[in-house]
């Protein structure tokens, strides 16, 4: 369950969000619009969709949707005076596109990308002889628009998040010592050893959603040039983890060599 300060760290998170989607929104159409686009709406439909939760993912999600668009758009120029418009003629279009991405062992959001790229064009290509080019323009403004926002802009930073989450990993594994040693001097009670291996598995989904937090925060500090302090100590907290792991995988096997002592009765307390 939610904390009040986890809540209000939400909060603030979708705030910061929300106002990142709307003010590069906002710049991106008009730099379409003073590029001489027709068809403004691409580039802040672009921004929206490559705010992703850090830089790192908002650059790769923008080089696999400029790339996808790119590619639907080289196919459907190239295919679509040789065909009748037609629902096959679609469905043969995105097959091609789709498979030439895959040739080129491209991400599956840039085969994604390059299906909706061809939609599009089919679509709206006809009624307008400029989109696929206005396509192209627009979606690399907002693409760099979106990426500049992201990146020089409340930049997203999760030290605080993975600092939070490693004392009460580190929490859980002294609490979790602490029974074991009671555990074994107490006499290796097989059902309190049993209730043991239970929580020792509870550690280890905390250990695995530790490190995906600090994982995460780690790579949204890759293009944040602002943020060295936070780095080292990301660092700092990446080694503790591992220090952490190991500890766990000991701890796992004392307790299971234990468990198995316990119930053969071959073991004594001291």
């Amino acid at each position: 369950m939610q904390t009040y300060r986890q809540l209000k760290e939400e909060m603030v998170y979708k705030t910061i969000l929300i106002w990142k989607m709307a003010i590069p929104s906002a710049v991106s159409w008009e730099i379409a619009k003073f590029f001489g686009s027709h068809h403004p709406y691409l580039a802040p439909s672009t921004v929206i969709v490559c705010l992703q939760t850090t830089i790192n993912r908002s650059l790769l999600y923008s080089i696999h949707r400029v790339t996808g668009t790119v590619i639907g758009i080289i196919v459907a120029e190239l295919l679509l005076p040789y065909l009748d418009v037609s629902v096959w003629t679609l469905g043969i279009i995105i097959l091609a596109a789709g498979f030439i991405a895959k040739t080129l062992r491209l991400d599956e959001s840039t085969i994604h990308h390059a299906a909706l790229a061809v939609v599009l064009i089919f679509v709206v290509g006809h009624q307008s002889g400029d989109y696929p080019f206005d396509r192209f323009r627009n979606t690399l403004i907002g693409a760099l628009t979106a990426c500049a926002f992201h990146m020089f802009f409340f930049p997203p930073n999760f030290v605080k998040q993975a600092e939070k989450s490693f004392q009460h990993l580190a929490k859980k594994m002294t609490e979790a010592i602490t029974k074991v040693s009671t555990w074994v001097q107490t006499g290796l009670d097989q059902q309190y050893g049993n209730i043991l291996g239970k929580e020792i598995g509870e550690v280890l989904i905390e250990l695995h959603h530790t490190n995906n937090i600090v994982q995460d925060a780690l790579d949204s500090l890759k293009f944040n040039f602002i943020a060295n302090k936070s780095k080292g100590k990301l660092e700092d907290l990446n080694l503790h983890i591992e220090f952490l792991s190991e500890g766990y995988a000991y701890l796992a096997n004392v307790i299971e060599i234990f468990q198995n002592w316990s119930k053969k009765g071959t073991i004594t307390t001291s």
